[in-house]
Order: C-alpha cells, then structure tokens, then sequence
C-alpha cells in the first residue's frame, strides 16, 4: 500500500461503501474537539473468553480485505 494513512482509510472505506460514515465521524470528532470537550470514554475490554464466546456467535464476512486490491 502506497500513500499516508489517511488516504488509505478513505481508500478501504470507498471500497466498503463507508465513505460517508467515515465523513460524518471526523466531523463529529472535529467539532467536539472544537468545543473542547473530552474524548468519550474508550468501551470497557471484554476478557478472553467473553471475546471467543461473542466471536463463535458472529456470522462468517462475506470477503476479507485480501479481496480487495489496494
């Protein structure tokens, strides 16, 4: 992958169809920072097991980025 980070996010997004929601989330995260309001508070990790119990309950994705070329 050639080029910063920030153009490879927009890249896989693009690919995703996740352009927009992308868009809408730095927005958002921009005119919080604005207003000088704090990061919200990053989710509580759930332990090893909790995380492989979820994990066998998900369905299979439908492609992996190894799909796609970037």
């Amino acid at each position: 992958m050639l080029g910063d980070c920030d153009d490879q996010c927009f890249q896989l997004c693009d690919l995703l169809g996740w352009r927009e929601e992308l868009e809408t989330l730095m927005e958002d995260d921009l005119a919080r920072i604005d207003r000088g309001e704090p990061a919200p508070e990053a989710p509580k990790r759930e332990t090893e097991e909790e995380g492989e119990e979820q994990s066998s309950r998900m369905p299979r994705p439908r492609f992996t980025l190894r799909d796609f070329k970037l």
